[in-house]
Parts: C-alpha cells; sequence; structure tokens
C-alpha cells in the first residue's frame, strides 16, 4: 500500500483542527511519500516495473550499481522488450535516469559509432533517446543528450531524425507542452545555427552564453559516481575560445561613466512567466538584472560567473519562472550570425521557423515576422531587395527558396518580392494584352495561336531532343536568363499552357457527356474520344505522382488543386474501366447507374478545376482564396455538427413510426400491421431518413405525415425545425459572415502568396505537360540508355525525367567578380541600417517599460534622503538620486539617437 503524507500541521502546534475545505483538498491530492532508499528492495513503484534482474528494469528506476552488475554478467545494453522494442538505453531515457548513461557512456562506450548506435536504436514507433526524452519532458536527460551532440559524441543527428508519424524530438516536446524542454532544444538550435569555425569574439561570446545558459540550467545534476566533479557542458564551454571574465572587464570599462552600466543602473530584467509584483520587488531589490543569457553562468575557469565572480555553491534548482528565448536574446542571435557571414533575412527565417515547430511562442513569431518585414522596408529599390536575398560564397543560402518551404505568406506577399517575382514572370509582356478590350481579343487570339503551335511541334521536339543531343543543347539555352526568344522558359507561358490543357480537357469531357446516345450500338459505347480522355487522366496520375516526390508530402498537399486533379482523373478512369466491363455484361443496370455516377463527378471536379484559371487575376484571385477559407473552415466544420443532428433525428424518427402489430393470430403467429400513422415516411433506412427530413429542413417536403401522430409527431417536427431550420441555419450564415470579414482583411496577403508560389513553381517547371509527359518519360528513358551504350555516359547531353528544372530561381544569383563584391557591400549597408533602428527600437520598448520603475525609485530614494539626518546618509541619498536620474537622461537621449 503506498504512504501517504501526513495532514499539515497547525502553526503553533495548536490542537485546532483544519477546516473543510483544507481537509478535502489535502486527502483529494494527498502527497506520495517517496521511498526512503533507492536500492532494489526499497523502490515503491506505482506501476509494475517487471522482472527486476534485468537491464531494462534497472535503467528505469536508476540503479547504476545493479545495471553495471547485470551488464558485467552478460546482458546486452541493446535487448528491447516486446512488444514496444525499448531497449535498456530508451528506458533510462523514459524514467530521466541520465546517471544511467553517463555510465554507459564512459564505462561501456569504445567509440563514437557505438554511443550513436545506441542512441539511435528504435522503438516501435520509430523514437529514439532524445524523441522519449522530449515527449517525457525530462529536462535532465535532454540536458545531457545535448551535451553529449554538442560535444560531437554522436555520428548522426538524433534531433534530425523523425519517427514514422514524422515527428521530431522538438515536435514530441511541443505536442506534450514541456516548454522547459521546448526551450533548451532551443537553446541547442541556436548554437547550431552559429559557425564553429568563426572566431569573431561577438560570435564566439553568444555561444558562451548560449552554452552557459544550458549549464546554468543543468547546474543541479550530479554525476552518477559521487567523488567526480564533472558538471554538463564543461567540455563545450572549454572549447569555446572566449573568457567570460576579461570580457565582463572590457564591458565594464566600456561602460559610461566608469562605474556600472547603464543597463544595470536602470534595473533592466528580462519578463517572467508567472511572477507577481511582491517577487518581482523582491527580485529587484535582491540582484541587479543583467542579460539573461550571462546571468550565472559558469566559467570554464574557477567556476566563475560571466562577470567574474564566484558562483554559490547552494545555487543549483532550476529556475523555472525565467523565459530563457527572449527578443533580445534572438536579437543577440541574429546579430552573431550576421557578423559570421550568415545572410541576416535567412537566419530570421531560420528562428522563425523553429519557433513556429515549438508553436509556443507566438509572440516572438509575430516579432521575427515583424523583422522580415522592416528589413524588407529598410531597402529603398529593387537592387537593395536583391542584395539581401542573394547567395553569396560565405553563405548560399537561398531566403526565397526557404521561404517557399515553409510557407512564409508575410515574406512572400511583400511588394518588393512581389516586384521580383514579376521580372521573370512575364518576360514576353502578355499581361499588357489585358489592360484594353482590343488587346484581350489579340491576346486570346495569339494565345490560341501559339496553343495550337505547341500541341502540334511538342511531340516532334519530345522525340527529337529525346535522341539528338544538338536539339537537347538548344532547348536548355535560356534555362538562367530567361527572354523571349526561348518561350518555352518563360514562367507565364508555362502557366498559360497549362490552362489551355486544362480548358481543352474539360471541353472534350462535356461533349463526351452531351453527345452519348442510348440508341448508339453497343460497340460504340466506348468511343476512341473515351479512351483518348482515359490516357490523359493517366497521364494526370503519373504527373501527380511525380509532383508528389519531387516536392515532398508537406509542400503537395498544401495545395488543394493536387487532392482536385487525383479525384478527378481516378473518377473518370474508374467510369472508362466500368463501361468497358457494362458493355460485356448483359444485366448491367446497376454498372451503367455507377457508370454516370463516376462521369458526372470527374466532369463536376473538371469544371470546379477550371477555377484555377482566374487564380492570377487580382479581381476573383482573392475571391477565391475567400471561398477556399470557407470551404475548410466553415462548410466543413458545419457539415459534421449536421450530420450528427441528422442521423439523431433520423433514427428516432424511425422508431416513432415503426410498424405496430394491432392483432395477432394465435394459430399462425401472424400480425396485422398498422401504418396508417407513417403512410408516406421514407422506410429506406437511415439514409432514407436523412434524406426526408433534409427536404423538411430546406421546406420542400410535405410534414403532414408528423400528424399522424397528434403529439409526439408534431413535438418531434417542432424540435426539428427549430434546430435546423431556425438555429443551425442562421448559426451558418453568421459564420460565413465572420469569415468573410475576418478573411477579407487578410485575402490580398493570400492572394499575393498564392500567386508567388504559383510564380515560383512554373520557374521551374518543364514546358511538357499531360498528356505530352507520358510520351516524354518513355522517350527520355529510351534516348538516355540507347546513347549512354553508345557514345558512353559522358558522350551525350541526357534529358531529364524531372518535373521541376533543377535551375537558380533567379538570374542575379550568384553574382562574380566585382559584381559580387558591390552586393556584398550594398548587403551590409542595408542590414546594417536594419539592426541600428531594431536595437534602437528595442531600447526604447525596453526604456518605456523600465522607466516608471527608475522614477519610482528615485521618488523612494529622495524621499529616504529627506527623511533621514543631514550627514552621509543625507548625501548617499542625494548622489544615488542624481546617478540615476543621470542614468534615465543618458538612457533618454540615446533612445532619440
Amino acid at each position: 500500500m503506498v504512504k501517504v503524507a501526513p495532514a499539515p500541521v497547525q502553526p503553533g502546534g495548536g490542537n485546532k483542527m483544519p477546516s473543510d475545505y483544507v481537509s478535502q483538498l489535502h486527502y483529494k491530492h494527498a502527497r506520495v511519500v517517496e521511498p526512503e532508499s533507492t536500492t532494489d528492495d526499497g523502490m515503491k513503484r506505482l506501476k509494475d516495473v517487471g522482472d527486476k534482474g534485468t537491464l531494462i528494469t534497472a535503467a528505469e528506476l536508476g540503479l547504476v550499481d545493479k545495471y553495471r552488475d547485470l551488464k558485467r554478467a552478460g546482458q546486452e545494453i541493446l535487448t528491447c522488450d516486446w512488444p514496444y522494442h525499448y531497449s535498456s538505453i530508451l528506458y533510462a531515457c523514459y524514467g530521466n535516469q541520465y546517471k544511467i548513461l553517463q555510465m554507459i557512456e564512459r564505462e561501456f562506450v569504445t567509440s563514437n559509432e557505438e554511443l550513436t548506435h545506441m542512441h539511435t536504436t528504435r522503438c516501435w514507433v520509430g523514437k529514439n533517446s532524445a524523441m522519449v526524452a522530449a515527449y517525457q519532458g525530462h529536462l535532465e536527460t535532454m540536458l545531457y543528450i545535448i551535451d553529449l551532440d554538442m560535444q560531437g559524441k554522436f555520428t548522426e543527428d538524433l534531433f534530425k531524425q523523425h519517427d514514422v508519424m514524422g515527428k521530431n524530438a522538438m515536435m514530441w516536446a511541443a505536442s506534450q507542452g514541456h516548454t522547459d524542454t521546448i526551450e533548451v532544444l532551443l537553446v541547442r538550435s541556436l548554437y547550431r545555427l552559429l559557425p564553429e569555425d568563426c572566431s569573431d569574439p561577438l560570435v564566439l561570446k553568444t555561444r558562451w552564453k548560449l552554452v552557459s545558459l544550458l549549464a546554468d540550467l543543468a547546474s543541479h545534476c550530479r554525476d552518477y559516481d559521487p567523488a567526480c566533479s564533472r558538471r554538463f557542458f564543461q567540455e563545450v564551454l572549454a572549447s569555446i575560445k572566449y573568457d567570460p571574465i576579461e570580457g565582463a572587464k572590457l564591458e565594464e570599462a566600456a561602460a559610461e561613466g566608469g562605474g556600472i552600466s547603464a543597463r544595470e543602473g536602470a534595473a533592466l530584467h528580462e519578463p517572467t512567466w508567472a511572477v507577481d509584483d511582491g517577487e518581482e520587488e523582491e527580485r529587484r531589490n535582491a540582484i541587479k538584472a543583467s542579460d539573461l543569457v550571462s546571468k550565472s553562468a559558469p566559467s570554464v575557469a574557477g567556476g566563475k560567473t560571466a562577470s567574474g565572480k564566484p558562483r554559490d555553491s547552494g545555487s543549483g534548482a532550476v529556475k523555472l519562472k525565467d523565459v530563457h528565448i527572449t527578443v533580445r536574446t534572438l536579437q543577440g542571435v541574429i546579430v552573431s550570425a550576421y557578423r559570421a557571414g550568415m545572410n541576416c533575412m535567412g537566419v530570421i527565417m531560420y528562428c522563425q521557423s523553429l519557433l513556429q515547430q515549438a508553436r509556443y511562442f507566438d509572440d516572438l513569431v509575430a516579432q521575427l515576422t515583424a523583422w522580415e518585414v522592416k528589413l524588407l522596408d529598410t531597402c529603398r529599390n529593387k537592387q537593395e531587395v536583391q542584395a539581401i536575398l542573394a547567395p553569396t560564397e560565405d553563405d548560399p543560402s537561398e531566403p526565397v527558396g526557404y521561404a517557399l518551404a515553409t510557407f512564409d505568406k508575410a515574406f512572400l506577399s511583400h511588394k518588393f518580392v512581389q516586384q521580383i517575382f514579376t521580372e521573370k514572370w512575364d518576360t514576353m509582356g502578355v499581361t499588357d494584352y489585358t489592360k484594353s478590350l482590343f488587346g484581350v481579343l489579340w491576346g486570346g487570339f495569339a494565345l490560341v495561336m501559339a496553343f495550337a503551335g505547341w500541341a502540334a511541334i511538342c511531340p516532334i521536339v519530345v522525340v527529337a531532343r529525346s535522341f539528338l543531343s544538338p536539339v537537347q543543347e538548344f532547348m536548355m539555352r535560356g534555362k538562367v536568363i530567361v527572354d523571349s526568344r526561348f518561350p518555352w522558359h518563360v514562367p507565364l507561358y508555362r502557366w498559360l499552357l497549362t490552362q489551355c490543357t486544362l480548358i481543352t480537357f474539360t471541353v472534350l469531357l462535356s461533349y463526351l457527356v452531351f453527345s452519348f446516345d442510348v440508341t448508339d450500338p453497343v460497340g460504340a459505347s466506348v468511343a476512341p474520344l473515351n479512351t483518348f480522355l482515359a490516357v490523359w487522366c493517366v497521364a494526370v496520375l503519373v504527373d501527380e505522382a511525380q509532383e508528389y516526390v519531387e516536392e515532398g508530402r508537406a509542400e503537395y498537399m498544401s495545395s488543394g488543386w493536387n487532392v482536385m486533379d487525383i479525384s478527378m482523373a481516378l473518377a473518370y478512369i474508374l467510369h472508362y474501366i466500368l463501361r468497358i466491363i457494362a458493355v460485356r455484361v448483359t444485366d448491367n443496370i446497376n454498372i451503367l447507374l455507377v457508370v454516370n455516377d463516376l462521369l458526372a463527378a470527374a466532369a463536376l471536379l473538371a469544371w470546379f478545376r477550371m477555377v484555377s484559371v482566374f487564380e492570377l487575376s487580382s479581381a476573383i484571385g482573392p475571391l477565391i482564396q475567400m471561398m477556399k477559407q470557407m470551404l475548410i473552415k466553415d462548410v466543413t466544420r458545419f457539415a459534421v455538427l449536421v450530420v450528427v443532428i441528422l442521423l439523431g433525428f433520423s433514427v428516432g424518427m424511425q422508431a416513432l413510426f415503426q410498424e405496430a402489430c394491432v392483432e395477432r393470430d394465435p394459430t399462425t403467429d401472424e400480425c396485422t400491421k398498422y401504418t396508417s400513422w407513417g403512410y408516406d415516411w421514407q422506410k429506406d433506412g437511415l439514409v432514407g431518413g436523412m434524406t426526408f427530413l433534409q427536404y423538411i429542413a430546406l421546406g420542400n417536403a410535405n410534414p403532414v405525415d408528423f400528424e399522424q401522430k397528434r403529439v409526439t409527431g408534431i413535438i418531434f417536427y417542432l424540435i426539428f425545425a427549430v434546430v435546423t431550420a431556425v438555429l443551425l441555419l442562421n448559426l451558418f450564415i453568421a459564420m460565413l459572415a465572420d469569415t468573410y470579414t475576418r478573411v477579407s482583411t487578410q485575402a490580398l496577403v493570400e492572394f499575393r502568396y498564392r500567386k508567388a508560389k504559383i510564380m515560383a513553381s512554373y520557374s521551374r517547371r518543364d514546358f511538357v505537360c499531360p498528356p505530352y509527359n507520358l510520351l516524354h518519360l518513355a522517350c527520355a528513358a529510351i534516348g538516355n540508355t540507347a546513347r549512354r551504350l553508345v557514345w558512353g555516359p559522358d558522350g551525350f547531353t541526357p534529358v531529364t525525367m524531372r518535373k521541376n528544372e533543377t535551375v537558380p530561381l533567379f538570374s542575379w544569383y550568384f553574382p562574380q567578380g566585382e559584381e559580387m563584391r558591390q552586393v556584398v557591400i550594398l548587403q551590409r549597408r542595408v542590414v546594417d541600417d536594419f539592426l541600428t533602428s531594431n536595437r534602437v527600437a528595442l531600447f526604447r520598448e525596453k526604456l518605456n517599460a523600465e522607466l516608471p520603475n527608475l522614477v519610482h525609485e528615485m521618488l523612494k530614494q529622495k524621499g529616504t534622503g529627506a527623511g533621514a539626518a543631514p550627514g552621509a546618509a543625507g548625501t548617499a541619498a542625494a548622489a544615488n538620486s542624481t546617478a540615476l536620474l543621470a542614468t534615465a537622461v543618458s538612457m533618454t537621449a540615446a533612445g532619440r539617437h
């Protein structure tokens, strides 16, 4: 039986009985008494730990000595249980027994490869040791794994691995709400962001601060060997060539006035979680706040803090109320990364994606989004935008591509980003034809002629380039610097070709529907047009499969048009197959009905797909985005509620109008049924009942049937009418109106974001689209194989079989020579202006937050000086007030500058 802690003793030791509230609250949530012994016999667990003679149990319970004895007796560390496939490593992480992991790493591991293999041995759902610790929220175990990772003990990145559900360690910690574990994972990611080979003092200081923060959070952790004084992250701190004592002296010497810094004098502090006014006042009076990442950070030499003062030996508890990931922390990391030669915009995007993955930092995500927009607004023209986005030799990252991969709508919808996309989108000036009626007519005629020419020439070009290298080399020209000489590389022309093929397919499908005649011979039921459209749908499925493989699941599923394409193609192919079966079967009425249903679904989806033709229209495009939001967020939720209500009333009505046995023959046991009260009730089961009720809700059915039961029938009908026709209908209208009001303000952003996605997609897409992609894939495979056999692997230019081309997104990427130097100079000037304005804005925000407290402190010290006797005390109070006033004035002046 588990021991329960006794009731709380009353102050003073009296016999006063606790109140009923105290007694109920205490015994309802009784605290479990921890066992006095941690040995196997003294361990009292609240769950069944199984056989206590195995490494798995010893690891979960933290029995260091027993684990060592069992391992030396011959048991294997990676022996897994059934059916969860947890090894002793995973059970140690599950039980927060980091000391077991320490002993295994120091006593039983001979190489980094062996240690990595132990920590990457997965359980039945694919979790490694980091995922298990993150899922359980065990901070100490996670800190130890991070320490091993920072030391380079792992040959693989445990934190980038995903399980069978597609989650990594950060996602599991976020899904369970373990904010302390999330923060240490974020600190680890920010540390990994900064290059290790950079010798810039600011970069070294930032890396040292981040590791010091982790060391401070792990200061309460102890070594498995009591005689060892080793602490977490000592080796990592020693590897960073930064002296915190010397750095603190330089900062103090640079502080204005030769004394304490302006920040310390104003008692600036980082925000905290759940700190009331009394605790905050005590905290301010007790310590001088400094940068959060440098507070109480252990030094390599002598166990000192960043300021050079010795560490208090009793301070070991984790300060859960402190927010460790703050705006100032992110600002320091971004500035340090920029000093290390990294792209500032890319670093901001990376930090933003990390915080979005962590879920619980919406305010910081909004701040980083504002910094993105602010950095773009700092630019004065398109050249400066290109400068801050262009990859360089030091940092070949691509911010635009990263924004596309992370669905960064604020960045992609910015006017400058839209401008640089438009530059490559329409190099032929096609959009100029839309400014007048004559231009629209002329542009439409030219488009029809161009599409007809492409439809006739495309098969010849596909076959020729698959077997003749000169044709392929000519078709590859103009991929980077796109102009009107090579129209097949112009993104707008590719998009127009795709939309024209969609329109052609829809028109042919509609013609097939209206040209069908039931009096035609049986053989004419499967016309050549049916077969041609079926082959076209197969080509669509192949094209969608290629897009899914090349772009990934997240990117592919982000567009609803892809799902519609697959549904349309599958519906028509099934219709085609069943139509062939129906021709050969005599009794085919049921099959023909299904054939017609599938053909109707394919035709409806094809016409719905035609809406995408207007997606780039500034007048209709935002409306399409609003319709998509309404369908996804409102109609889907409302449909679930309607289905549940209809199911309930359908079952109730079925029971209400059941047939009654009014007379039973005693000899034959046959029953005379009475059905007069439900003579017109739908008796087709659950679906029929729901259909009938839906007709009543829409006012298209006669509710006289309910009157056959004078009381219950009328009551059921009135309840159904009020719930559906009044409540649900008005609720649905209110939901749509609210969504329209909310989404209309963001419709332009959604439209620009979708426009940027389309522009980027067709900038890399091949000009061959269904149904010619089947011919392209077949000819390319045969041609490449034949030429490789004849000319060898290096004797010809192969034809790529990918749907998307591997080319730079913009022509101004990767400048060379003097152009590169000018780009770097321009980039530094813009980013320096942004960082300066950002620093001033943060300073002013902090000043506005702390100025009332500063004035309060001044008035308090002034009152103390006035009430004291003239002498040293009054002089000291006056000096302090003067110093505080001077600090406030200096900070205000700095904020204005």
